[in-house]
């Protein structure tokens, strides 16, 4: 179990490595590029507002993530805090999603072709993948959850 958990840790820290590189290569040039020029300033902040909050709950979905890892580790998985931890994780996805709904006009101002569909079809695609994964961890949570419940009531019986 050890070798599998260091393997996905690795994968967590070039995760994390690339989040890095987007906070500080791509996120500032998608604010100062000068192809937005038409874009206000306002637009601009309350853009960038919404791509660093995900951002950065993304690096909290990481931290989480290695304390799961952590719990895997001591074979604590099944445990009241393995539940408490993918608690959070569903719904930090779920309140990427809705960074992305709350930014979505700044995305259509972003989009400097109208014929082109690609800046609403990416939000969409952001949107739907907070969704998905934070509904896929919901699955995890609720599957652990009733591994727990069921250890109690055969402890109860025996």
């Amino acid at each position: 179990m050890k070798l599998l958990t260091n393997y996905l840790r690795a994968f967590l820290l070039l995760l994390s490595f690339l989040l890095v590189l987007i906070f500080i290569y791509l996120f500032p040039d998608f604010l100062t590029v000068g192809s937005y020029a038409h874009i206000s300033i306002f637009m601009r902040i309350y853009f960038g507002t919404g791509l660093y909050l995900s951002g950065i709950l993304s690096a909290i979905i990481i931290i989480y993530s290695w304390k799961l890892l952590h719990l895997a580790d001591k074979q604590n998985i099944f445990s009241h805090k393995g539940v408490q931890i993918l608690r959070m994780i569903k719904w930090l996805f779920y309140s990427i999603a809705l960074t992305y709904i709350i930014i979505s006009p700044a995305f259509a101002a972003m989009d400097s072709n109208e014929c082109s569909p690609i800046g609403i079809l990416l939000e969409a695609f952001l949107i739907m993948l907070g969704l998905m994964l934070g509904a896929f961890v919901n699955v995890l949570q609720l599957v652990v959850q009733r591994v727990i419940n069921s250890k109690k009531e055969t402890e109860l019986s025996i």
